[in-house]
């Protein structure tokens, strides 16, 4: 008989978790409650979120700032990834789907970049 391994989903407090692991890498990061969502903030603007069914996502994910260009290339790369999140897609954030299988280099570098844009820009 052949052994099938699932693996959980994961959930949106062990994102969370892990989210506020790296953040706490990066200089200056604040971590404040935006409409009851958790935003990540370097002074005043935000760079980053974690989601939970937030606007109808239904996944467990990151929302970041990111490069201009990189959302489109993201989302066309692997579209089962990444998206363009509501409202603030248009600013030029990606979303990041979490799964059970997410790439956390990935994101890790994702937001690292996110956190970058957002302190350059306050100097």
């Amino acid at each position: 008989m052949k052994r099938v391994t699932t693996r959980a989903p994961t959930s949106p407090l062990r994102v969370l978790a892990r989210v506020r692991r790296f953040m706490r890498k990066l200089a200056g990061v604040e971590e404040r409650l935006s409409r009851g969502t958790p935003v990540f903030c370097v002074g005043d603007p935000q760079f980053a979120m974690v989601v939970d069914d937030h606007h109808g996502a239904e996944c467990a994910g990151v929302w970041a700032k990111c490069a201009d260009g990189l959302q489109d290339y993201l989302v066309r790369s692997d579209a089962k990834r990444y998206f363009v999140p509501p409202y603030l897609g248009s600013r030029g954030w990606i979303g990041i789907r979490i799964d059970a299988r997410a790439d956390w280099k990935a994101i890790e570098a994702l937001l690292q970049d996110a956190h970058a844009i957002t302190a350059r820009g306050r100097r």
